[in-house]
């Protein structure tokens, strides 16, 4: 029917002309109308089938054709018998949608129009809620919608907020302005048509943040994407980068700097050195503000109320605080380069995971500790204390070689311990006479200023930061189990390493490595140390009040050069 269709009647129609052209004295043959039981036809929207009939015998409909004009694809025409079956799909169109269908009976020709109804128009969002930061920004929403006759509109008053549409490609732009209202806004956005309301976007945007804290990662590998989309995440704009290099006597660090949407606190800059060993170095925080921050200084409010507590060293003038959970030591700092008053927050040196301890404190074997600063016990007493009473083995006596007029002096004198001690070693240092310094300790001459514990086991004491400079950090086990019996973090002392002082029993321990190469065996030359020496009494009346336990300084401490040159 198809070939007869799209073939043989336009060679047809053509012979028709010839004839035509060459009869012309010829009369006319009139059309005859096929009669048909509806020649217009209007279809629901949905999936349809609608029957015509053509009033005449089905003897004379042998030869029966079909065009639709336009050509579509979504009605479907057949024939049963003496009725023309038209099947529609449902419409989906927002519009109603129209052809002709032409039949085709010899010289017989029909005509039927046909509409179908157009589909409820359709409209939804890929997103119903976004979130902003106070520093403005944009958002793309995805319309779907069976039309491209949708509008947008923004609640009245939202003024801070903007749109923009192309609703033929189904798109939506949404823009914040900065918020500077100090407080957390929202608007919603709104999509319709024909007057209808059909979608709501929710719009958000934050406060901007007037207090925060640094980045931070139990890691100790700083990824540069993360801490950027950190910063961005609470609405901070990246505005620097500078990449470090090891030219020069210190090299320059890694600086990555950022703009904050708090007017008191407007930047934070990151410090990370080439090759550094922790995540990075400091954060500093700069503060809008002519003079030296203070306690009374809202960020310090802020940290405080958060649950950081005053260290050791913190003055009502000179702020210094740790975080509650130890990562961070915080200080109060000007630069002379920035011409500027900052935070600087340093991220402390933390250990990957628990190591083990000792039951309790190591303080030596008993008496040991009432020997110290006793000026009836001589470095004699102690030698035969060591030697015949715990069995000790003199490994090491130095003498101090300071005064003329005593040549036995002692300095230091160190003792490999009997089996089953726990300490490896023991190490004293004496008091002794120096005449060009003018040093003259009286009658404590060669008595015990500090007694030491010497671990090859350092684990069960400290960590190692770093295997090639040897900083070193007290483990959280040992530091608790030293805070368990009254010592108290009290920073770190050049030289003498990570101090803890008991203001109680006027006691300080120091927790340090030092290197025996040289005066013992063994690859394990590098061994902790712990030793016990009275509190000096400007040191006590000054510790003499509990201050809260302070994570180990950042910078870690590093073991001395050699046993030798260890003197203390």
């Amino acid at each position: 029917m198809r070939l007869y269709r799209d073939t043989i009647l336009p060679l047809l129609a053509l012979c028709v002309l010839l004839v035509t052209a060459c009869c012309k004295d010829a009369p006319e043959e009139t059309p005859v109308t096929i009669p048909l039981s509806a020649s217009q036809i209007i279809l629901p929207k949905s999936a349809s089938v609608e029957t015509v009939t053509m009033k005449m015998g089905e003897s004379e409909m042998e030869d029966w054709d079909y065009m639709l004009t336009p050509d579509v694809d979504w009605l479907q025409v057949t024939r049963k018998g003496s009725d023309v079956v038209l099947t529609a799909q449902e419409n989906n169109d927002s519009q109603d949608r129209h052809t002709t269908v032409q039949l085709l009976l010899g010289h017989r020709a029909g005509r039927i129009q046909v509409t179908q109804s157009a589909a409820d128009m359709t409209l939804s969002t890929d997103l119903k809620e976004i979130s902003l930061t106070a520093m403005g920004g944009e958002s793309v929403v995805r319309v779907e919608s069976n039309s491209s006759a949708w509008a947008v509109r923004t609640e009245g008053g939202a003024d801070w907020l903007s749109v923009s549409s192309v609703p033929e490609k189904g798109l939506l732009l949404i823009r914040a302005t900065h918020n500077t209202t100090q407080e957390e806004r929202s608007a919603k956005v709104i999509l319709g048509y024909e007057g209808k309301e059909a979608q709501e976007v929710t719009v958000t945007q934050a406060a901007p943040l007037l207090f925060f804290e640094p980045f931070k990662d139990d890691t100790k590998e700083l990824v540069y994407r993360d801490l950027i989309d950190f910063e961005e995440g609470r609405g901070f704009v990246f505005t620097f980068m500078q990449i470090g290099s090891k030219d020069g006597f210190m090299g320059s660090p890694d600086v990555l700097s950022f703009k904050t949407t708090s007017d008191l606190l407007p930047q934070i800059s990151y410090f990370r050195a080439v090759d550094y060993d922790n995540i990075y170095e400091s954060a500093r925080v700069t503060v809008e503000t002519d003079e030296m921050p203070k306690e009374d200084h809202p960020f310090v409010q802020y940290l405080l109320a958060q649950g950081y507590t005053k260290r050791y060293d913190h003055h009502e003038d000179d702020v210094h605080l740790v975080s509650p959970d130890g990562y961070f030591s915080v200080r109060a700092a000007y630069s002379r380069q920035d011409d500027n008053f900052y935070f600087d927050f340093t991220p402390e040196y933390r250990q990957d995971g628990p190591l083990p301890t000792f039951e309790t404190l190591p303080m030596g074997p008993e008496g040991m500790l009432d020997r110290v600063d006793k000026k009836e016990v001589k470095f004699p007493d102690i030698d035969k204390w060591e030697t015949e009473t715990l069995k000790s083995e003199q490994l090491f006596v130095q003498k101090a070689n300071t005064d003329p007029s005593r040549p036995d002096d002692v300095y230091m004198a160190l003792y490999k311990t009997a089996e089953g001690t726990p300490e490896d070693m023991r190490w004293y240092t004496f008091y002794f006479s120096y005449p060009p310094r003018n040093i003259n300790p009286g009658d404590k001459i060669q008595s015990v200023s500090e007694s030491k514990l010497v671990f090859r086991d350092k684990s069960k004491i400290l960590f190692i930061i770093d295997k090639k400079t040897l900083k070193f950090k007290t483990t959280k086990e040992f530091s608790d189990l030293l805070k368990a019996n009254g010592y108290e973090y009290h920073g770190i002392a050049p030289s003498l390493g990570m101090r803890y002082q008991n203001a109680e029993k006027g006691m300080e321990v120091y927790v340090m490595m030092a290197d025996f190469k040289g005066v013992v065996d063994g690859d394990d030359t590098v061994m902790a140390v712990l030793y016990y020496k009275k509190m000096a009494p400007a040191t006590r009346s000054l510790t003499s009040a509990r201050v809260p336990e302070a994570a180990a300084v950042a910078t870690g401490v590093r073991a001395s050069d050699s046993f030798l040159f260890n003197r203390h």
